[in-house]
């Protein structure tokens, strides 16, 4: 029987978590993750339908919860020089233990993924999942961040005489497991830092599109040499684009981000519903990454002139959601070099602001987060218009005279 699309999942983070680079019987060298798990007929047939020559007979049965006992325990890391929460789920016992380090969808929090960790758990692999960082952070910064962890934060807490990971990982056993956003992210690992370093790596639809501002983000292409076992289930890195890419920014480059942000009264927020009324009649597009663009007036190609993302990270404005969202305050950011120029772009973005403001029954605030007065805005105006002069095309020479 041709197995199904989640059981070929399940066969693929077999790989993921292994102790070697092909599936063994023993319990902590094999994962299942999610809710709809295969049995061992249905996983062999997933093996020989990838072309793998691999006998899983007697293979354990990881359609239900395993017979090892585990805690979830939080904990948090110096990653790139962040502080990143961690949850750790994480079987009782001496260890070590093999290690899955497990990266959520854009805009996804760890709490979403907790059947995978508690099953991987259950089954003797040491589980270790964080939130996805938002929107302002790009794919390329991510999986430093993952490299980080892998790398660095794991063998030192590892190494540690006593703690809560002391002695407790099978370092040689680790893998990833990355959906969407974070399945590019650990690509983007496994082929940089990380590489040489992994058993194996298991995406969940992942993507390959530019992810957050100023990303650069393009796992495939080096993806041929990962020299890992390595599966997808989903889009398998075919670029498809986000539900919208109005507002795509054509560059990944910029030198400089201007922001303001319209915040709520003292004791208010800004609903869901509200934002979107007064995006819509500010002349505001909604579009990639599920924010809001300003875009040029018959050019949307050439990207948008500024954002507005919700504070409140991942940034994104889940439209699925949008009736229950609440946020102290929305961001609008501009970079440069921008569309049009720098001071062009700050006199369509500030007024914009002032005009949410207004909708929202809120107050515009600078890029410190103080109230947005006359001095600043001229202050702002003097330095774009600076900038301006700076990128501007050099004279074209004259020709001399006869």
């Amino acid at each position: 029987m041709k197995p199904s699309a989640p059981r070929i999942c399940l066969a693929a983070v077999l790989l993921a978590a292994c102790s070697s680079t092909q599936p063994a019987t023993n319990n902590s060298d094999l994962a299942v993750a999610g809710s709809d798990a295969a049995s061992a007929a249905d996983l062999a047939s997933a093996a020989d339908l990838a072309g793998l020559n691999v006998d899983l007979a007697g293979a354990t049965d990881y359609s239900s919860a395993g017979p090892q006992a585990f805690t979830t325990q939080m904990a948090s890391a110096m990653l790139s020089g962040s502080t990143v929460p961690l949850t750790i789920y994480l079987p009782s016992g001496a260890g070590p233990y093999p290690v899955v380090v497990l990266s959520p969808g854009f805009g996804q929090g760890r709490a979403g993924y907790v059947p995978y960790g508690e099953r991987l758990a259950s089954h003797g692999i040491l589980t270790v999942m964080r939130d996805d960082p938002g929107f302002l952070t790009n794919s390329t910064e991510t999986a430093a961040q993952l490299t980080d962890l892998v790398a660095t934060w794991l063998p030192a807490e590892h190494a540690k005489p006593s703690g809560l990971l002391s002695g407790k990982l099978a370092l040689d056993k680790t893998g990833l497991i990355g959906h969407s956003r974070g399945g590019q992210a650990s690509l983007l690992a496994a082929t940089g830092g990380l590489k040489g370093k992994l058993k194996a790596l298991f995406g969940l639809d992942p993507v390959d599109t530019q992810m957050g501002v100023g990303g650069a983000d393009r796992a495939r292409v080096a993806l041929p040499n990962i020299g890992i076992p390595t599966a997808f289930l989903g889009e398998t890195l075919d670029g498809s684009p986000a539900p919208s890419e109005l507002g795509r920014r054509v560059s990944e480059q910029f030198d400089r981000i201007v922001s303001l942000y319209v915040a709520a009264k003292a004791g208010n927020k800004l609903r869901g519903q509200d934002i979107v009324v007064a995006a819509e009649k500010a002349g505001l597009t909604f579009g990639h990454m599920d924010v809001f663009h300003r875009l040029v007036d018959g050019k949307p190609e050439l990207g948008p002139i500024f954002s507005v993302a919700n504070i409140i990270k991942p940034g994104s404005f889940e439209m699925a959601r949008i009736a229950e969202i609440e946020t102290p305050a929305i961001a609008f950011f501009l970079t440069l070099p921008a569309p049009v120029g720098a001071l062009e772009a700050w006199e369509t973005m500030e007024p914009a602001a002032q005009r949410m403001a207004d909708l929202l029954d809120g107050v515009v605030l600078d890029e410190e987060r103080n109230a947005l007065g006359r001095q600043r805005v001229q202050h702002i105006r003097d330095e774009l218009r600076a900038y301006d002069r700076q990128h501007a095309a050099p004279p074209l020479s004259k020709s001399n005279r006869w």
